[in-house]
């Protein structure tokens, strides 16, 4: 039972992030279509930017990373949507890539498949 409760515990990030994601994703598509499409080229750039990095980064400088980037996310939606909506998905694929759970890897696969569909590399 407690082995149970502590990978509950452990994939509850992953949870968090899935749910954030649907939540973006209706946001999202609220957006004025060129706002969108800007957001989701600026997700493939800054993602494409950082996957030559991740080999030389721990678990622990990724999920850091990872948090930063959410945080200038929020911290610039005000003033740009589009690429606070981008450096949130951006920093949502590298947490998700190295938390634990089923939601986290549905979180990095849509954001991978995303990616890739708007010409991104392959990690």
């Amino acid at each position: 039972m407690l082995n149970d409760f502590k990978k509950s515990l452990a994939e509850s990030p992953g949870r968090i992030l899935w749910g954030q994601l649907q939540d973006t994703q209706q946001k999202m598509a609220r957006l004025n279509p060129e706002v969108c499409a800007n957001a989701l080229a600026g997700f493939v750039q800054m993602r494409d930017h950082l996957i030559p990095m991740l080999d030389n980064m721990t678990k622990d400088g990724q999920l850091k990373t990872a948090k930063e980037i959410q945080d200038g996310a929020r911290q610039s939606l005000d003033m740009d949507v589009g690429k606070g909506y981008a450096m949130w998905l951006t920093g949502a694929w590298l947490e998700s890539m190295n938390r634990p759970g089923i939601e986290a890897a549905r979180v990095c696969d849509f954001l991978d498949q995303t990616a890739i569909s708007g010409g991104g590399k392959q990690y």
